[in-house]
């Protein structure tokens, strides 16, 4: 009698093996042989023993037959292929019914979350706070927001100050006394482009949601949720920053977007390529020349002349703040420069390159072929092989002549030295027996530019030029020098030839 008792437990264990990867597979995506027709057995919770007032229908597709559609019913409403599983693997095994309720335990979590309860926790506030967006220039406003309730019905309004210097808004809402987990909606009414919630940006009249909430953290501490924090963009002008020739400009009046074209100021930007700018009342236009060419700008017209080739630019030459400004691209297209426009969203970078028409004209220069530099905006250039002082203005590879005047030299026992010096001082004269010489401007030792010789009266005493006659300074008429020293900054460069 043990002996049959233990064959039969025995059996019954080998038949229980066999039949619970039967019920193992029960929720997953099982093929069902039914009327020799295949169905897939939908996943998750729609396999689930949850139970519904409402019976829902799942579409299933035919493994097999891609153009028809089968409807199982779920929940409660058993299946000719459940009731087969039933009968195969006896009755439901302690695997099953955990499954199922964990099935039944997560539809219950999806549901809660999907619809907040109101919480028995009160309150009468609602907070707001913005971080404003970094904008290059801000136009001062002021931010109107409206609080409403979740249908609408406005229940407060507030404003701020907005400015340059503004980092940060904070509003509070005092509000009648409600549950939390209650819906608001929020409306930026005015003095603000756009506010940012999450990833998500609203505009003026746009309604944003704002659903409160409470709950205790993992230590038991309160958690309420009635603070809401947005970005927010503040009104703000379109900026142009220009660069010439890969050099930030701060030019005064700045650039600006007129009618969507960017303006710049003519003369400041004409200067910084090599140009020479003059105002001609008798057109009222303005000459931009470089060497013999020139550029006319007529203010009040997009019509220009330009190196003897009359144009017209995509938008008039106006006057702004006493100041004429042209458009970017037809001046950087007349002055044969490349242009860029890089927009940033609050600013946009316009790039001009180098003019070829005045880097053709500069590059003939000497003093620019020979890279020469000055700690001022002027360098003399004295050239003792045809016995003349030039003086130029601007900066390095970009000197131009302002002033050439002849001069006498050293005598061949005394020659003038030569090199590249610094000016260093100036004295009012040196005076001899019947003559002086002066101004004085000294770049070196004793040797220096000034006048010729000078009787006391002022008369002549040897007002020789281009000549070897002197010690070794440079002399130059009476006029010019007086021209030079009260132009030429201490400092500027003075480079002697030969």
């Amino acid at each position: 009698m043990k002996k049959t008792i233990s064959i039969l437990l025995s059996a019954a264990v080998t038949i229980s093996s066999v039949c619970m990867p039967i019920a193992a597979f029960a929720d997953e995506e099982t093929t069902v042989n039914q009327e020799d027709s295949k169905y897939t057995m939908p996943t998750g919770a729609q396999g689930s023993g949850e139970k519904s007032d409402s019976k829902t229908e799942t579409a299933v597709t035919e493994g097999n037959k891609a153009n028809t559609e089968y409807t199982l019913p779920t929940s409660g409403d058993k299946t000719s292929a459940e009731t087969d599983d039933t009968q195969n693997s006896g009755t439901k095994t302690d695997d099953e019914d955990t499954r199922d309720e964990n099935k039944d335990s997560s539809v219950d979590t999806e549901k809660n979350s999907a619809q907040p309860v109101l919480s028995d926790e009160k309150s009468n506030k609602i907070s707001v706070s913005f971080k404003m967006i970094p904008r290059m220039q801000v136009i001062d406003s002021f931010a109107v927001i409206e609080l409403c309730d979740k249908n609408g019905k406005m229940i407060a309004e507030k404003s701020e100050w907005v400015g340059g210097i503004t980092e940060t808004l904070n509003f509070d809402f005092e509000v009648p006394e409600y549950n939390l987990g209650e819906k608001f909606v929020l409306k930026l009414k005015d003095g603000l482009t756009y506010l940012k919630y999450y990833d998500k940006a609203y505009g003026k009249g746009d309604p944003i949601e704002l659903e409160t909430y409470y709950y205790k953290d993992d230590n038991n501490n309160d958690v309420y949720g009635n603070s809401f924090s947005f970005d927010a963009c503040p009104l703000y002008e379109h900026v142009i920053v220009l660069y010439v020739e890969g050099q930030k400009t701060e030019f005064s009046p700045k650039p600006r977007l007129i009618d969507d074209t960017a303006m710049v100021p003519l003369r400041a930007t004409a200067e910084k390529l090599g140009f020479d700018v003059r105002y001609d009342e008798r057109y009222n236009s303005v000459v931009c020349s470089i060497g013999d060419k020139q550029m006319l700008f007529n203010v009040g017209t997009s019509y220009a002349t330009i190196f003897g080739n009359d144009i017209y630019m995509s938008k008039e030459c106006m006057m702004i703040d006493s100041t004429v400004f042209v458009p970017a691209r037809s001046f950087a297209d007349a002055a044969e420069s490349s242009i860029e426009a890089i927009d940033f969203g609050d600013h946009i970078d316009v790039c001009i390159g180098k003019s070829q028409k005045a880097d053709e004209y500069l590059s003939s220069i000497p003093v620019n072929k020979w890279g020469l530099s000055s700690k001022t905006n002027y360098l003399v250039w004295i050239d003792k092989s045809d016995y003349r002082v030039r003086v130029y203005t601007g900066s390095q590879y970009k000197w131009k002549p302002a002033a050439s005047f002849p001069c006498a030299i050293g005598a061949p026992s005394t020659p003038t030295i030569t090199g590249s010096f610094e000016y260093l001082y100036r004295v009012a004269g040196w005076y001899y027996d019947g003559y002086y010489v002066g101004p004085c401007l000294v770049f070196y030792g004793g040797y220096a530019l000034h006048s010729t010789l000078l009787r006391y009266d002022n008369t002549p005493y040897d007002n020789r030029v281009e000549t070897m006659i002197s010690h070794g300074c440079v002399r130059l008429h009476k006029s010019d020098i007086d021209w030079i020293a009260a132009r030429l900054p201490i400092g500027s460069r003075i480079y002697v030839t030969e």
